[in-house]
């Protein structure tokens, strides 16, 4: 029973936006007067009510290793939901954990993974959820790394680290997969957004298609968080927003040259696999000024 379409992500590289289009696609297709509308086609396959329900127990006595042996069921449930339509967040890395695999292949029809440069990353989770920059670069160096839990409304979600992420979804075999980088997104938004529509095996709109982007702007999406809040901001952020600035290639105005070298070092290998080129940090840094930020002096905003 192959039915499952996950949109999967680390962290903080356009999963949500690109959900905002999906959602927005398939609906109306014209603006969007909640953000909430997010939940219109997609779902998470992590939340706790789902291992509750299936288990029949509080969420308390619910330990890790019965999550990870849940996990089966639940998606086997969400499988057999009959929507079709639905495409499935997660943040999980497509490892094991406990012994058990995080994604049930036998469930999955097909995946969009949503990847990002981990250079433009940093930044962006560090204000998420209000961490140094080298404390950020530590979680994703971390095969540790995880979120969720008891104190969230989803269960953990084990990511590894961000090499192994992106690997572990682009590598896969058993099932169809789409490579949706955020920086193409930015720069090509109705191309590759018909690329989704495409593999989705939606029918293809083109107006729908034209006024879906429009309508999912970052601009659109920021004003609309600044009006009404959204409810996936994190209570820890720094800046106290979602959508921040959701700009391309900003890092070197964020992060040090050695900040920078640290994720070239960890994970330079795996970002040419996804098509992106190592920088001359020598080249960077010496441009424009940016020798100040590795003299220690403030970042640019």
């Amino acid at each position: 029973m192959k039915t499952l379409t996950w949109l999967a992500s680390y962290p903080k590289s356009g999963n949500t936006w690109a959900r905002m289009f999906l959602s927005v696609y398939r609906s109306s297709g014209q603006s969007i007067s909640s953000l909430e509308k997010v939940n219109a086609v997609t779902a998470s396959e992590s939340r706790y009510s789902d291992f509750v329900e299936i288990s029949g127990r509080p969420r308390t006595d619910l330990t890790e290793l019965e999550i990870d042996r849940m996990r089966e069921s639940v998606q086997h449930r969400l499988a057999a939901s009959g929507r079709s339509d639905r495409v499935y967040k997660t943040h999980n890395a497509r490892v094991r954990h406990n012994g058990f695999p995080l994604i049930r292949r036998e469930f999955t029809k097909s995946a969009i993974y949503v990847c990002r440069n981990p250079l433009d990353i940093v930044d962006s989770l560090a204000d998420h959820v209000n961490f140094s920059h080298d404390e950020v670069i530590d979680l994703m160096n971390s095969p540790a790394h995880r979120m969720g839990g008891q104190d969230s409304p989803l269960v953990t979600q084990h990511l590894d680290t961000w090499s192994t992420h992106a690997s572990s979804w682009n590598s896969a075999t058993e099932f169809p997969l789409l490579l949706l980088r955020y920086e193409d997104l930015k720069a090509n938004p109705v191309e590759r957004f018909r690329d989704v529509v495409k593999f989705m095996d939606w029918e293809l709109n083109e107006d729908r298609l034209e006024a879906a982007v429009a309508a999912t702007k970052f601009e659109n999406l920021r004003t609309m968080e600044e009006k009404q809040g959204f409810a996936e901001k994190s209570l820890r952020s720094r800046s106290g927003r979602f959508f921040r600035s959701g700009v391309a290639g900003a890092w070197p105005q964020r992060l040090t040259k050695q900040q920078a070298a640290r994720i070239i070092e960890h994970h330079g290998t795996v970002m040419q696999q996804l098509g992106y080129e190592i920088p001359d940090l020598d080249a960077v840094y010496a441009a424009d000024g940016l020798a100040d930020i590795e003299a220690g002096l403030s970042p640019r905003a």
